[in-house]
């Protein structure tokens, strides 16, 4: 079987090009081809908690109707404060293989980091890097696929949501529509993308990162190093993964200890180097000459 057509769309806003740069360097360094779809910042809430989740919300589901327009087999959202595990280009062929051979209607391959006992949910393993939750709820957004097959049920719930509420977040809703509709998300095994730590678009009151703090040059390299931090913490936990009791074993399916690839091999690496683990730019860093396409 062949592999899927995936679109692959960072979702920006053009008043933040600090994070606009930032998610296309992600993609370029692990080799994803991708299109920049400009997201909307509205003035008002209207029913949301903030225009920012208002916005957040309907720049995801224009999102999701143009990938549908595009006539992809999948659309795979990446929000702009994305960062992607460097161990990205050893997994995602093989992830890519069970995707085209298995159904489904969604696939997380970021997620927060705690989901597993958050939700106190079970794992059954459909590939060597892929496996589906046995619940419906994920938390956050920022690196998902949806189906094709999927998309206008999905759009059409979306669609009532905007106009009658109740007002929540994407992510919340998205939640809402599995639980409606019986649907367990696919996951990427190990968690392969993170949140970066920078000032919100959405809940700029809850975010440290948001303060005028953070536009202080002198703290500048405090901050870098918090940001560098959680980037060493965030990749070596996309090398190690759930531990094996999250998982139940289908019938004539290997077992997670067969999978070799899934455990001491992923602790390779070396994150101790400024080389290996780069922080992100800041206004007063160099960053690299990446030509920048112009939004759809």
């Amino acid at each position: 079987m062949g592999q899927l057509e995936l679109g692959v769309y960072a979702l920006c806003l053009a008043d933040r090009p600090d994070r606009r740069l930032a998610v296309e360097r992600e993609l370029l360094r692990v080799g994803l081809d991708h299109e920049v779809f400009e997201g909307t910042r509205p003035a008002g809430a209207l029913g949301f908690s903030s225009p920012g989740r208002r916005g957040c919300f309907e720049s995801h589901l224009a999102l999701l109707r143009k990938g549908y327009d595009d006539g992809v087999d999948a659309v795979v959202i990446c929000q702009d404060d994305l960062w992607i595990a460097r161990s990205f280009p050893r997994f995602w062929p093989s992830i890519q293989d069970t995707i085209a051979a298995t159904e489904w209607q969604f696939l997380n391959l970021g997620y927060v980091r705690n989901f597993y006992p958050s939700v106190d949910a079970q794992l059954e393993r459909v590939g060597p890097h892929v496996a589906r939750l046995l619940a419906s709820d994920l938390l956050c957004a920022h690196f998902h696929a949806v189906h094709r097959s999927v998309i206008p049920d999905l759009i059409e719930f979306l669609e009532d949501i905007l106009a009658n509420g109740p007002h929540r977040p994407y992510d919340g809703s998205l939640n809402d529509f599995r639980r409606a509709r019986g649907y367990f998300p696919l996951v990427s095994i190990p968690n392969l993308g993170e949140q970066r730590p920078s000032p919100s678009n959405i809940t700029p009151s809850s975010n440290p990162f948001s303060s005028p703090l953070h536009h202080v040059a002198a703290l500048r390299p405090a901050l870098a190093g918090w940001r560098a931090a959680r980037r060493v913490a965030f990749e070596i936990e996309s090398r190690i993964g759930p531990r094996s009791s999250k998982f139940i074993t289908p019938a004539g399916q290997p077992s997670p200890a067969e999978h070799p690839q899934d455990q001491q091999r992923d602790l390779s690496g070396d994150l101790s180097t400024e080389e290996s683990m780069p922080t992100d730019p800041t206004p007063t860093e160099t960053t690299p000459n990446i030509p920048i396409p112009k939004a759809q």
